[in-house]
């Protein structure tokens, strides 16, 4: 079961969760509050064959492994045939199509065919590379505004395996023209390293902070509001740079 708090914190959803409640934090879940809320059905990530039976006994049990939809289409399209809500899931489809292309079409004629993204997160010692179909923006980045990676997270990190540890040495390997940086209060410093300056998108003017509480998140709802971001990001910063040269 993943936190519930966590999803009732998501900052693009928070209008849409008022008087859900909250049942407990990854790995305290009250089963008590579980049971007090009278559920018709249940919905759990985890495989865990525990974790199953210990719900199942409160409500039928449904489990979605994590990675099961590969889109949003896919998994909006499911849940409203599970809910018996398929005429729902097509309306929201068809908004998130519209704000998805018009995030796109604000950066035509401005991102360039060759121009490539790179979804990534900064430790002291080494970074941390996304592909599409996790959190951090690379859905919103990859899915959404169908920006190009670069062709190593092409060949790495569109498939099964979504995030890799990579060292400050040959980072450069993967940074795009375009970089999408995940940061906290924590992260100090990470600019500050001669690698890190050389870095086309660095000198360039063309690194983005995405602050982790509003990134980490990868629901449709998340992925649209991140993708429109990025987009009115995009559009600022090329602005800026323009009227600096």
């Amino acid at each position: 079961m993943g936190s519930v708090k966590y999803y009732l914190d998501n900052p693009f959803s928070k209008d849409l969760v008022q008087g859900i409640a909250s049942i407990g934090d990854r790995g305290s879940v009250s089963i008590e509050k579980v049971l007090a809320l009278q559920p018709d059905m249940i919905l759990i990530g985890s495989k865990d064959a525990s974790e199953y039976e210990k719900y199942s006994k409160v409500a039928p049990t449904i489990v979605i492994p994590y990675g099961t939809y590969k889109n949003v289409h896919e998994e909006l399209t499911a849940f409203g045939e599970l809910l018996g809500k398929e005429q729902e899931a097509k309306t929201w489809l068809a908004q998130y199509d519209q704000r998805m292309q018009a995030a796109r079409d604000k950066l035509k004629g401005m991102v360039q065919p060759e121009d490539t993204f790179t979804v990534m997160e900064a430790s002291e010692k080494e970074y941390y590379v996304y592909g599409d179909n996790f959190g951090r923006g690379g859905q919103a980045v990859y899915r959404g505004l169908n920006l190009t990676p670069p062709l190593l997270v092409q060949k790495e990190l569109l498939g099964e395996t979504q995030w890799k540890s990579v060292s400050k040495e040959v980072i450069n390997q993967y940074a795009g023209s375009y970089i999408f940086l995940t940061v906290n209060k924590d992260l100090r410093g990470y600019g500050g390293d001669s690698i890190w300056k050389s870095l086309n998108a660095v000198r360039q003017g063309k690194v983005f902070e995405l602050q982790e509480d509003r990134y980490w998140y990868f629901d449709p709802i998340a992925i649209v509001g991140q993708a429109e971001e990025i987009a009115d990001m995009i559009v600022q910063r090329n602005k800026e740079n323009a009227t600096q040269k």
